[in-house]
């Protein structure tokens, strides 16, 4: 499992951030623990230094989202930051990571967390709690990518770089002109909501008919 690591995170080259994700693996902890110790002895070769030129950014949720003690556990022993996504499930949960000092950082999503006001609220917890925040989603559409973008507009505690990036993964989408990410800066107008107009053919071509 190292050496596909190594082989992925040396491919995306040394003026890139780096981040392992083993999201949501069934592995063990133990394994996830093997797996970042090997990378850092095999590709970093010594203790992790954020000023190696290899060195990660990031681990993104190693094991199974429930497992928090585990998290925690993988979080003392890694020595690279952690990143908790799946487990950040609700406020509950995220108050269980920021306990157990699970994370160093927690990723939130405005669908998963229901709502501009309540993905907000998470992001000022986990902030007060002096933990990182990432705002973003792997598969998604034009209106959740603004709005994820909205919520991290207006928040000094998220850092830079959203990881909303589902309308590149998608074939269509559901507004008349959807958001372009190929630059890598969404701007937010001062319209109405989000700025976007809902295309009703769009609607009717993805419809399904149960």
């Amino acid at each position: 499992m190292a050496a596909g690591i190594s082989g992925a995170y040396l491919a995306s080259g040394p003026s890139r951030p780096r981040l392992v994700t083993i999201e949501g693996s069934p592995s063990l902890v133990a394994v996830a623990e093997e797996t970042v110790a090997s990378f850092n002895a095999t590709v970093i070769g010594a203790p992790f230094d954020a000023g190696l030129p290899h060195a990660l950014t990031l681990v993104e949720q190693p094991i199974p989202r429930h497992d928090l003690a585990g998290l925690a556990r993988i979080r003392r022993r890694i020595g690279i930051p952690l990143m908790a996504d799946e487990s950040v499930s609700d406020p509950a949960a995220l108050v269980e990571i920021i306990r157990r000092e699970a994370a160093d950082l927690v990723k939130v999503k405005v669908m998963k967390q229901g709502g501009l006001l309540r993905t907000l609220a998470m992001v000022e917890l986990a902030s007060a709690a002096g933990l990182g925040v990432v705002v973003g989603h792997g598969f998604g559409l034009t209106l959740s990518t603004l709005a994820e973008a909205t919520v991290a507009a207006v928040s000094d505690a998220v850092i830079d770089g959203c990881e909303a990036v589902g309308p590149l993964k998608m074939a269509g989408d559901v507004v008349v002109e959807p958001v372009r990410l190929d630059s890598g800066v969404i701007r937010l107008g001062d319209h109405p909501g989000f700025g976007a107009t809902v295309d009703p053919d769009a609607l009717k071509r993805y419809r399904v008919h149960p």
